[in-house]
């Protein structure tokens, strides 16, 4: 609704439509306001690259060792990790590109796979009293205590 609102804005005082707002900033012949607009885009890109990238690879790194590794300190490791793999260098060259995308793709795409099957497929590990594919339906959805979900279904296979 902002973008809207400040792209027709950008029509009554400059006449023409103006869709990125650096340029709406850059027009305006005021230093104060110049100057306020490129803190607040420099604090946005900040906010979102924080969230979008360093959050969910701490979350990631905690999740792989969680009596080792809290999400401070995968924070930190994915901080580190960030600068050693020097993304600067990356732009350099196209085939620089091509090797680092293709590693992680890779390793992700076997990895993908795994986590598919098992997402599908139940292990026997979450039901260490009873197999789950010797069960019914209904024994395979609730355990005998107040009818509390369990991680098992019939014929081992999660269907939905």
């Amino acid at each position: 609704m902002v973008t809207v609102a400040v792209t027709a804005g950008s029509i009554a005082v400059f006449g023409e439509t103006i869709t990125d707002p650096v340029e709406i900033v850059a027009r305006i012949d005021n230093v104060w306001v110049t100057a306020i607009g490129a803190v607040t885009f420099v604090i946005a890109t900040i906010g979102i690259n924080v969230v979008a990238n360093f959050v969910s690879a701490s979350y990631d790194l905690a999740n792989v060792a969680p009596e080792h590794i809290d999400f401070r300190r995968g924070g930190l490791i994915s901080a580190v990790v960030a600068v050693l793999i020097t993304p600067w260098h990356l732009y350099s060259s196209p085939a620089a590109i091509n090797y680092f995308l293709g590693g992680p793709g890779a390793l992700l795409g076997p990895l993908f796979g795994i986590i598919f099957i098992d997402y599908f497929r139940s292990d026997a590990r979450t039901s260490p009293s009873t197999s789950c594919t010797s069960m019914t339906r209904a024994a395979a959805t609730t355990t005998p205590r107040a009818g509390t979900p369990r991680l098992c279904w019939p014929s081992g296979w999660r269907l939905r």
